[in-house]
């Protein structure tokens, strides 16, 4: 089968640029002819495996005089939020990437196109190809700007309602999906997330250490709870060596690396900000590590924690919809413990006033949580799985 992805983000950046670059390694070793779309930067380097033809679509340019469009308000890297763009940018995004479908579409002859993010582009390929075989990929970050940004509501709905198919992360996003664009169920499919073994394993490279080793990995920014994380140590009363936080993931802008310095230097604890790592210096960090803490206040299906899970760790997550009766139903005693989210505005906005709750609850998780004494079973995580699921084999 040709398949060509598509998606208006970097690839290898952020959880749904794994999730694309992980797709498109599994498909090719399956035996399958891939392509992909993307946008990234002219200085950016993108790696896919050897016969992966790339059809690129630089931001920052005169042709996309803007940044990259982000699915979350605060990326890793410089972004553009949807919100905020203008007639012009709408008009010249949309120029861009049709330019560069057609010629993947002409060159590339795929039998089917699979849309990364129920959004914008997703919309933009289901009309410029209206017979075309396509699904779409769901990543919870498109559901949120459908929930919260004005942006081309009425257009993405209308063309994402005529994807042929659209992949879910587990079943409550199925239903959210189905409620918010009016897709039949019928044409929607649980197709999970994975992790590269091959990458995440336990290495058995601790040694004996006193100090209860604690990771961080995802975005440096309030919307993944990392300032709850922050005050929980420093209310800890635990004396300064006997924690150590270690946090990898990119900053969406200085302010929020300057930010984070700043609540560091105030918790009175060994905490360490690594920035962004590659996926073998993450795996590395979690086989060093006793406990993995992902205190988001949003996600779609976090495939870091069965990342860390491979690597020995314990895991602690915030109770969000899905997850837990996912995890629960193919990783039967994953050692995961589930902290009660806070009392929420919007789709990833906490009440401020019930923040000091939520730390407190994520405390005690963190003082409780003990690194199981053998993995457990992830072998319904793998990619190949999550492929054979979208391919419907």
């Amino acid at each position: 089968m040709r398949i060509l992805n598509i998606s208006a983000q970097k690839p290898h950046s952020t959880g749904s640029g794994f999730y694309l670059t992980e797709t498109v390694r599994c498909f090719s070793a399956m035996g399958h002819t891939v392509g992909v779309v993307a946008g990234i930067y002219p200085q950016d380097t993108v790696c896919f495996p050897e016969g992966v033809e790339f059809f690129p679509v630089y931001f920052s340019t005169p042709a996309l005089p803007f940044n990259i469009a982000g699915m979350s308000d605060e990326m890793p890297y410089p972004s553009t939020m949807y919100r905020s763009m203008t007639e012009d940018m709408a008009n010249r995004f949309r120029a861009s990437f049709e330019s560069a479908l057609k010629e993947a579409v002409s060159r590339f002859c795929p039998d089917v196109i699979i849309c990364h993010h129920l959004y914008f582009l997703s919309a933009i390929a289901r009309e410029l190809f209206p017979d075309m075989p396509m699904w779409g990929i769901c990543h919870g970050t498109d559901l949120r700007q459908m929930y919260t940004s004005p942006f081309m509501l009425n257009y993405v709905r209308t063309n994402i309602a005529r994807l042929n198919k659209v992949c879910c992360l587990h079943d409550a996003q199925r239903q959210a999906v189905s409620n918010c664009y009016g897709i039949p169920l019928s044409r929607t499919i649980v197709v999970g997330a994975g992790f590269n073994g091959e990458i995440f394993f336990d290495r058995h490279i601790r040694k004996p250490h006193n100090e209860l080793r604690l990771v961080y990995a995802g975005k440096i920014s309030d919307k993944k709870g990392i300032y709850c994380l922050i005050d929980a140590l420093k209310a800890s009363g635990l004396p300064r060596g006997s924690v150590t936080l270690r946090m990898a993931g990119g900053w969406p802008g200085e302010e929020h690396r300057l930010r984070a310095i700043k609540a560091i230097e105030a918790s009175g604890h060994h905490i360490t900000l690594l920035g962004p790592l590659s996926q073998a210096e993450l795996a590395e960090e979690f086989s060093l590590g006793d406990v993995f803490v992902l205190p988001s206040f949003s996600e779609g299906f976090p495939l870091v924690l069965a990342e860390a899970m491979a690597c020995g760790m314990a895991s602690i997550c915030t109770d969000l919809p899905g997850i837990r009766p996912r995890m629960e139903a193919l990783c039967p005693g994953c050692p995961i413990t589930f902290v009660d989210p806070p009392v929420m505005l919007d789709p990833d906005t906490p009440d401020p006033l019930k923040l000091p709750e939520f730390t407190a609850r994520l405390l005690d998780a963190i003082l409780s949580a003990r690194r199981p004494s053998t993995p457990p079973d992830l072998s319904a995580f793998t990619w190949q799985g999550v492929c054979e699921r979208i391919l419907g084999e």
